[in-house]
């Protein structure tokens, strides 16, 4: 994926100035469009296990400034909080879901933007063994008592039939 596209996906949950967290940050493909979007007065921790593609991992020219740590966030150290915390293509690795979406609430301060960026899919592949598809996403926030994802956009996939879409909870507010 482009960081043009990776920005137009996420554009509309990221507010200039604001503190975010990239899980499963990868190469920094998302890392890069936050630094971007988010402006100087923002900050991005791009969090991963892999620390050999943490080394990839840069914020943009003007952009906010990115710190990097190497660690599985479905066991998260102890971090401050964040007003967003992103998991673009990340979430498809964990197969309990619910788990880690719930811990991820010591990573946000209110109100609290939980962005996710997932394939659309239902089948499990060796590439996505845990999809979470939008209408799984939406049973899955409903079941923790969250308030309804909004989807913000789609973008077809280079690698499967399926589209990859955006989707904001604000799972604070519920």
């Amino acid at each position: 994926m482009q960081p043009a596209d990776a920005q137009r996906l996420i554009a509309q949950a990221v507010v200039p100035g604001e503190a975010w967290a990239d899980l499963g940050a990868g190469r920094g493909t998302f890392t890069a469009a936050l630094s971007a979007l988010l402006g100087p007065g923002g900050s991005v921790l791009a969090l991963d296990r892999d620390a050999r593609a943490l080394h990839s991992v840069r914020g943009v020219p003007g952009g906010a400034p990115v710190r990097t740590l190497s660690a599985d966030f479905t066991a998260l150290p102890s971090l401050p909080p964040h007003d967003g915390v992103l998991l673009a293509n990340a979430l498809h690795f964990v197969p309990d879901q619910q788990v880690v979406l719930l811990r991820l609430l010591e990573l946000l301060r209110p109100p609290g933007k939980l962005l996710i960026v997932e394939y659309d899919m239902t089948r499990a592949s060796a590439w996505v063994p845990h999809p979470l598809g939008f209408a799984r996403l939406l049973t899955l926030s409903a079941d923790l008592g969250w308030p309804t994802p909004q989807k913000l956009a789609e973008q077809p996939s280079r690698y499967h039939p399926q589209p990859i879409y955006a989707a904001l909870i604000t799972p604070l507010l519920g």
